[in-house]
């Protein structure tokens, strides 16, 4: 019996949005540890530019599932951190989400 979440029973193979998407969840995990042992505000900033420009590789990339979409609004939102609104990409995602939804407003 499969215990995970369920909506992972539907992932069969990680494509390439998933793949960025986990380099970034990475990443931005990395920023998250060094900023908590007193990172300078220079390499803090390093880091932000980094871990927000690895978020933009995966909207980027072409979509091949609703999955793939739920990686991008993750690392766009930095996890929900943020509000799409104040996302400087979010009409993208909006956009992603109105053509999952077959046009839909």
């Amino acid at each position: 019996m499969n215990r995970s979440h369920p909506g992972s029973a539907a992932v069969k193979a990680e494509t390439p949005v998933m793949r960025l998407y986990r380099e970034w969840d990475a990443a931005r995990a990395s920023w998250q540890a060094a900023v908590e042992g007193q990172l300078a505000d220079e390499e803090s900033n390093r880091w932000c530019e980094t871990v927000a420009r690895m978020a933009d590789d995966v909207l980027d990339a072409p979509s091949q599932s609703p999955m793939d979409f739920i990686c991008k609004l993750m690392a766009q939102t930095f996890h929900g951190d943020h509000e799409i609104s104040s996302c400087p990409r979010g009409d993208e995602l909006w956009t992603e989400a109105r053509a999952i939804m077959g046009g839909a407003a």
